[in-house]
């Protein structure tokens, strides 16, 4: 149970730092689709993806390397040193690299990536935030390798201010535009990179150098996890030029806000889950964590289940909260992303799993199959269905990663899973996600939200009569309720 606690205390820290980091994305919403165009809004949230793929090409694997290697030399300080030069060094040369070709070709890449070579000055614009916002990952990396959760959250806190406050000074006020958006990252995080990179490698003389030795390990490591993220970009994010392309980017922002709307919940679950699982495995990869992993499967499951459930009632009322009328087929986009996020939880805990024992190869395959069949779906789904074939796509691509991923996992630990606890989870989403649809247009007003939340509370009691917390976890929470009304009384 002390690792449970461990890990649960990492995801909570986590969670509060990606919460503070997205939350930017959150609250500019409402500026974007009120103030910008639909189109305009549309080339935002395609830039907001060009940035995801050129980070990637940038970093080129080497952050995660060094995040799987960091704990194995942490007691030789001079190695350790060697390892995050070595790594940045590398980082650094791709990043400059992608930049330049990146300006060269600027026009035939606008043509590519934005439907017309005209928006080749926000190309140059995208790459110079991209090359800003590897940087910053890399910090992000180092503070999660040395387990620094509050540092992460503080770094997410101060990007979360300066990037809202500056965004909005520049397209509410100066009437900068998508322009607007690009100067404010620029300005943010080349702010923030400055400030904080030396002080977070905190090296000394004779700690620092570049190693061949460590980048052959660090390439053997990151090599196959290039091609597992470039399937994974490509899962989460060639839907949006499929659509820019066949149908134009009012599309792109119908589509873009359900996605964003959806993403909340990926926030406050799978995301923390992610960067804490990693580094926590890797923490016990000496010990037995079969029987963990099938509990925390569970808690997952019923976190996302449950949190799902509470997005999807409410989907229309965050659609008019976050935008305008305009926007109300975004709905319907969420409904599916609610599910692509729960499958996602479920590759990020088996490949967590796979990563473990250092079989990323397996991974890079796996992605790569459900990358080219996102890919394949788009091309005949899109061009025809719009928004709703881009939304299948992603939910059946998604679903191919987490199913083929959890095979390899449970092959490797042999998990004993909690079926009657996970039989109960299925019930109550055949139950709710039933009576949401079949109440939907039935009853309307403020009826309708009563009649949601009711719905909602009496499923979750009805997890109390079918025992599905057990006797150890109910003296588990009684146990720490009473340690926190001691420490504050």
């Amino acid at each position: 149970m002390s690792s449970i606690k461990d890990l649960s205390k990492d995801i909570s820290i986590y969670a509060i730092g990606n919460i503070a980091q997205r939350a930017v994305i959150f609250i500019l919403l409402p500026l974007y689709t009120n103030v910008l165009s639909m189109s305009e809004y549309g080339l935002v949230e395609t830039i907001a993806v060009t940035i995801q793929i050129l980070i990637f090409f940038m970093d080129i694997g080497m952050s995660r390397s060094v995040l799987r290697y960091y704990s194995r030399y942490q007691d030789d300080p001079s190695q350790l040193g060697h390892l995050t030069t070595t790594g940045l060094i590398l980082m650094l040369f791709s990043g400059i690299s992608t930049l330049a070709v990146g300006i060269l070709f600027q026009k035939s890449l606008s043509n590519i990536l934005f439907g017309d070579p005209k928006y080749s000055t926000v190309l140059i614009w995208t790459l110079i935030s991209s090359f800003l916002q590897t940087v910053n990952l890399w910090i992000v990396i180092l503070y999660r390798a040395k387990r620094q959760a509050g540092r992460y959250v503080l770094v997410s806190i101060l990007n979360l201010v300066m990037l809202t406050a500056l965004t909005f000074y520049f397209v509410r006020y100066l009437r900068l535009g998508v322009f607007g958006v690009l100067y404010a990252q620029c300005i943010v995080y080349l702010l923030i990179d400055t400030a904080l990179l030396a002080g977070t490698l905190n090296l000394r003389r004779g700690q620092i150098g570049f190693s061949w030795g460590l980048a052959r390990q660090l390439f053997n490591f990151g090599f196959p996890l290039i091609f597992t993220m470039a399937g994974m970009l490509a899962m989460n994010s060639i839907d949006r030029f499929f659509l820019v392309h066949f149908r134009g980017f009012e599309d792109v922002a119908i589509y873009s806000l359900g996605v964003r709307i959806a993403a909340m919940l990926g926030m406050l679950t799978v995301t923390p889950f992610q960067l804490a699982w990693g580094p926590f495995l890797f923490s016990k990869e000496k010990q037995d964590m079969s029987k963990f992993a099938s509990r925390f499967f569970t808690y997952l499951i019923f976190i996302l289940t449950f949190g799902g459930t509470i997005f999807l009632f409410f989907s229309k009322e965050l659609v008019l909260l976050l935008s305008s009328e305009n926007y109300l087929d975004s709905q319907g986009v969420v409904v599916f992303m609610l599910v692509s996020i729960a499958l996602m939880g479920v590759y990020y805990w088996a490949g967590g799993l796979v990563n473990l024992v250092e079989k990323t190869w397996k991974l890079g395959f796996i992605v790569i199959f459900a990358a080219i069949s996102n890919v394949t779906l788009n091309y005949i789904l899109t061009p025809k269905f719009g928004w709703v074939g881009a939304a299948w796509s992603d939910v059946l691509a998604t679903g191919i990663a987490a199913g083929l991923t959890f095979s390899i996992a449970i092959k490797n630990y042999h998990i004993s899973f909690e079926n009657r606890r996970i039989l109960i989870i299925g019930l109550f989403i055949f139950c709710s996600w039933s009576f949401y649809f079949l109440t939907q247009n039935t009853i309307v007003g403020w009826a309708s939200v009563g009649m949601r939340v009711i719905a909602l509370l009496v499923g979750l009691l009805l997890f109390i009569p079918m025992h599905f917390i057990t006797d150890y976890e109910y003296k588990k929470v009684r146990g720490m309720i009473t340690s926190i009304k001691t420490r504050y009384s």
